[in-house]
Order: C-alpha cells, then sequence, then structure tokens
C-alpha cells in the first residue's frame, strides 16, 4: 500500500523495547519521554484526519481545473478568434487560486509535523535528564547521557517520522483507492449503434429551366435541362461537355444582337 505502512504496526514494539533499555539506565524518568509520546501520538492521528479532508478537497478541485483546461487548450483558436483571453484567464486564475488554498493549507500542517519532528527529541531529553537529575541518589555520566540521547532520537524517528509518514501515505492510498473504486464502479456505457444507413451522393438536376433579365424580363435562356453528378464523367458526357462554350458563345451573341 505505501513504503511505511508497516511502521503503523512496527512502532509499537519497537517502542517497547527501546523504553525498556531507556528505563535500565534511567529509571522512572524515562516515564517523562514517554508521556510526551502518548501527548503525540492522538495529536498525529487528529493531524492526519484534517490532512485526508484537505487532500480529498484539492483533489476535487485540480480535477476541475484539469477539466477546465481541456475545454479551453482544444478551443484556443476560438479564444484567439473572439477576444476571450481574459475572460477565459480570470476562470482559470480562479480554479488555480482555490486550489493552491487548499494545497498551502495541507502545506502548513506539514510543516507543522515537521517543526515537531526537529523539537520532539530535545524536549524528551530535556525531560528524562532534568527528572534523572531530581533524583539524588543517581550519578549522571556519560554512559547515561549518550545512551538516553541515542534511544531518544531512535524514538523520535519512529514515533515523529515514520509513524506520520505511514498515516498520511496511507490515507492518500485509501483516497486513491477510494477514487478508482468510484471510477470502476460508474454504470456501464451501452454499446454505441450503428446505423447502416446509405447516404445519397449529393447532386443537382435542372429541366425545363427558363432564365430572364432582372431587367427588362428579356429571355436568356429557354428550357434548359441538365444533370450535374459527382464523379468522372463518362466518354459522351465529355463530347456533350465540349458543346457548352460554343452554346455559351451563341447565346451571348443572341443576347448582343438583341
Amino acid at each position: 500500500i505505501s513504503l511505511y505502512f508497516d511502521f503503523l504496526f512496527m512502532w509499537v514494539p519497537e517502542l517497547t523495547v527501546a523504553m525498556i533499555i531507556l528505563y535500565y539506565y534511567t529509571g522512572p524518568a524515562c516515564f517523562g519521554c514517554l508521556a510526551i509520546l502518548l501527548i503525540y501520538a492522538p495529536f498525529q492521528c487528529f493531524m492526519a484526519n484534517i490532512l485526508s479532508r484537505f487532500r480529498s478537497k484539492s483533489i476535487v478541485l485540480t480535477d476541475d481545473r484539469l477539466r477546465l483546461m481541456s475545454e479551453i487548450l482544444p478551443a484556443m483558436r476560438v479564444i484567439k478568434m473572439y477576444v476571450w483571453e481574459k475572460p477565459f484567464a480570470a476562470l482559470v486564475h480562479v480554479a488555480r487560486k482555490l486550489e493552491i488554498g487548499k494545497i498551502r493549507q495541507a502545506m502548513i500542517l506539514r510543516s507543522v509535523n515537521l517543526s515537531l519532528y526537529f523539537a520532539s527529541p530535545k524536549l524528551m531529553a530535556f525531560v528524562v535528564i532534568i527528572l534523572y537529575l531530581l533524583d539524588e541518589t543517581k550519578n549522571m555520566n556519560a554512559e547515561v547521557i549518550f545512551v538516553t540521547l541515542s534511544l531518544v532520537f531512535q524514538m523520535r524517528e519512529i514515533v515523529t517520522y515514520f509513524l506520520p509518514l505511514g498515516i498520511s501515505n496511507s490515507v492518500e492510498a485509501y483516497i486513491s483507492s477510494k477514487r478508482i473504486e468510484e471510477f470502476l464502479l460508474e454504470d456501464e456505457v451501452g454499446q454505441m449503434e450503428v446505423f447502416d444507413q446509405k447516404v445519397e451522393v449529393p447532386s443537382i438536376e435542372m429541366k425545363d429551366v427558363n432564365v430572364v433579365s432582372p431587367l427588362d424580363d428579356t429571355p436568356i435562356l429557354r428550357d434548359i435541362t441538365f444533370d450535374v453528378k459527382p464523379g468522372k464523367l463518362t466518354a459522351d458526357e465529355y463530347k456533350e461537355m465540349q458543346k457548352h462554350p460554343l452554346i455559351g458563345a451563341e447565346i451571348i451573341g443572341d443576347c448582343d444582337s438583341d
């Protein structure tokens, strides 16, 4: 499902082993570190829930923007012809602004998680060392300091880095799988019916046509009959077409003589 999915389950045994070793060196002072981790875990679940909501909304806005761009790009010539650049640019700007707003909110939450990642080991080590020093019967030495710091940093990696990554990646994988499921469960589009319809070849046919002058109603053509059809001419039709210039010249000569 995700690269860090196993940390959703492995953080508990790893944290338990680290706490046992830390208890061996620092005693009850290790429970201060455990208290911080127990406070941090529910906070991580809360942050993951909010991040999933922002992620779902940003995906919808991304789909709307991509749909808008897919409609604009093929019609770019029409937009240029009617000078509609500014209205369509405003639509894209609004769609992009809404999308960036949701992404910005998600990034703010991620930055909070990242800040806690860098601040948590210092806080946990500080609490453990202060509680250890409150016990006057124990002496602080280099062995206790280095073991405490190494275990605290190890628990930091588990709880404040790998666990949040496992939660966020699992949430994104869940959202993606739900979107794929919705797409696959859509109603099937019926098979398009292909009509075997014979397309009529266009042609022009005129019979017994009389043409007169619009000025003085002088007859120009009388009883003209012809048929224009697509395709190549036959030999007989070609011979007939050769007579047309002569007929036209004769008609024009008659009109000039009149």
